[in-house]
């Protein structure tokens, strides 16, 4: 007759509701019940007596640096207590990924290594949770990739999985901007991913190595500065992206 499990947030909003959600599915493989989710406001030390909680809470940790955060997994009044702390609301999200994917998936599996997930329900959530303690934060600041725009054919799944990753930025290359540019944005800010557009000004024009005065003139060069900057404004900048 194990306590169940129940999530306790600051608030259901931004990145702090995807560390919720993450949680919650997470637990919830390998329980029977939905996971209940309250806010601190709501919260009172009758908690600890009649469930087995995690906490989720910005406050200083990691030196105070950027998205830091920390995980500490411990026993009260014979349950289970975790928490993850953090700088930023990111930083919770971050420490809920490294919770499932540090935690669960490499420490509690393998005290436990009879798990069956697709039978009955079973440990890590089903016991008394092994203590832990984990405190980092991410060393580069701009974690990105570059890649086509047209090899990504599901942007959502494809950000999604990125943010998974902790990886913040990424720079996709078209040599046209692609009709739906400004939801790709939104829902790569969403993530907390910034989007780098890949310009394509002066491909054909030699410019990388020699002087294209020589080879167009001053009108030319004039013109094609109009154009480049006319394409800019009018395709580039509406998006809404981070850079080019």
């Amino acid at each position: 007759n194990m306590r169940r499990w129940i999530v306790v947030c600051e608030t259901y909003e931004d990145f702090e509701a995807s560390a919720v959600d993450l949680l919650t599915a997470e637990i919830g493989k390998y329980v029977d019940y939905i996971v209940p989710v309250i806010t601190a406001e709501n919260y009172n030390e009758n908690i600890y007596a009649e469930y087995n909680a995690v906490f989720l809470k910005t406050g200083r940790v990691a030196d105070g640096s950027e998205d830091g955060y920390l995980i500490e997994v411990d026993e009260r009044d014979g349950g289970n207590v975790v928490r993850i702390i953090a700088n930023t609301q990111k930083g919770l999200y971050y420490g809920a990924i490294d919770f499932i994917s540090i935690y669960v998936s490499r420490v509690a599996v393998k005290i436990y290594p009879n798990v069956n997930l697709k039978g009955v329900f079973d440990v890590p959530f089903n016991c008394v949770m092994p203590h832990f303690r984990l405190e980092r934060a991410p060393l580069i600041k701009n974690r990105g990739i570059w890649t086509w725009g047209h090899c990504i054919f599901d942007y959502e799944k494809f950000f999604g999985h990125m943010s998974l990753l902790k990886l913040n930025e990424i720079v996709i290359w078209n040599d046209f901007m692609p009709v739906n540019a400004k939801k790709v944005v939104d829902c790569a800010h969403s993530y907390g991913i910034k989007v780098i557009w890949g310009f394509p000004w002066g491909w054909d024009n030699k410019c990388c190595k020699v002087d294209i005065s020589k080879y167009l003139g001053e009108d030319k060069i004039k013109a094609f500065t109009d154009k480049t900057l006319d394409y800019f404004e009018k395709n580039i900048l509406p998006a809404g992206g981070d850079g080019i």
